[in-house]
């Protein structure tokens, strides 16, 4: 017969596999693994629920583990067999966050008899904070930024909240264009091409304090942009 560790190790390992659907759980021990070390997987629902469960809990310095609330989220249809997307969780994670006043899980936010009415909240919110509705896509944005600049290329591993010019961007990107539109992935590259081509990288191109971090600068972005937009003109004015 068993022992009566090996029974209570066999009833633990039952309960901790209860949140997932029945099955025979043949490979133990690999499924332990892989619960510890998930596979990069495609870009998926679940690996969605993943990045909105990293997302959530970096804001609110949570550690919660389970996706299955943002996962029905991400299935649930809204309208026209649109389900709700990876941004508009973000989004109605930042407005809860600064709006509830308490801590929340994701599964407080995530019911979906309700998350409608949380999201049209959030859109109203985030219009009126000066925010732009679509979190800031660091992680595109640097790509950019490299490979328009590989000799100031910026290391994703070392670019985060604790990194002031982190927060610099996520204010670039909460601007409004000169148009008064909110910024897209587009106008970044823009910007970016636009102050590529300005003076200030064609004689100052080789100094190392000229980095992102330095153009990211509140006191730096405004003037730096602005000089490569009018330079941009100036250039077209010459052409035509």
């Amino acid at each position: 017969g068993k022992s009566l560790a090996e029974t209570a190790n066999e009833t633990l390992a039952k309960s901790a596999n209860t949140h997932k659907p029945t099955q025979l759980n043949t490979k133990e021990t690999i499924q332990k693994k892989e619960r510890k070390d998930p596979p990069k997987s495609p870009k998926g629902e679940n690996s969605l629920a993943q990045e909105v469960m990293d997302y959530f809990n970096e804001l609110t310095g949570s550690r919660c583990a389970a996706l299955a609330p943002f996962e029905k989220a991400l299935s649930t249809v809204k309208s026209k067999d649109q389900c709700y997307t990876a941004e508009e969780l973000k989004l109605v994670i930042r407005w809860a966050h600064m709006n509830w006043g308490h801590s929340f899980k994701p599964e407080n936010l995530c019911r979906m008899t309700r998350f409608d009415g949380y999201l049209s909240d959030a859109l109203i919110w985030a219009d009126g904070q000066g925010s732009n509705p679509a979190a800031c896509p660091h992680e595109e944005i640097i790509k950019l930024w490299n490979e328009k600049f590989p000799s100031k290329a910026v290391s994703l591993h070392e670019w985060n909240r604790r990194r002031p010019a982190y927060r610099d961007l996520e204010a670039v990107w909460n601007g409004k264009t000169t148009q008064g539109n909110w910024r897209e992935l587009k106008h970044m590259g823009m910007a970016f091409e636009l102050i590529s081509k300005s003076s200030l990288f064609c004689t100052r191109g080789d100094q190392p304090w000229l980095t992102l971090d330095w153009i990211l600068n509140p006191k730096n972005w405004g003037s730096v942009y602005e000089q490569a937009i009018n330079e941009h003109r100036e250039r077209k004015g010459v052409k035509a």
